[in-house]
């Protein structure tokens, strides 16, 4: 996805004004934004959460092509 479309689904005017809303976590690689999603977890919750059993918002990060970022926002 652009970063404009992105912006204007999300209800945003500007990169800074979504960085400034505290509303989102940002991460260079989808490898590490699931390492930030799982890091606190046990190694149970993250089974459950892999094999579908626990509903979470796992996955639940879009990449942004245009400045090469991943973006979790916090529901």
């Amino acid at each position: 996805m652009k970063l404009q479309k992105w912006l204007k689904q999300n209800d945003y005017n500007t990169w800074e004004e979504a960085l400034d809303s505290g509303n989102i976590h940002i991460e260079n690689t989808e490898r590490d934004m699931k390492l930030w999603f799982l890091e606190d977890m046990s190694t149970s919750e993250i089974l459950d959460i892999l094999e579908g059993v626990s509903n979470t918002n796992y996955k639940n990060w879009e990449y942004i092509e245009d400045i090469n970022k991943w973006v979790f926002i916090y529901q």
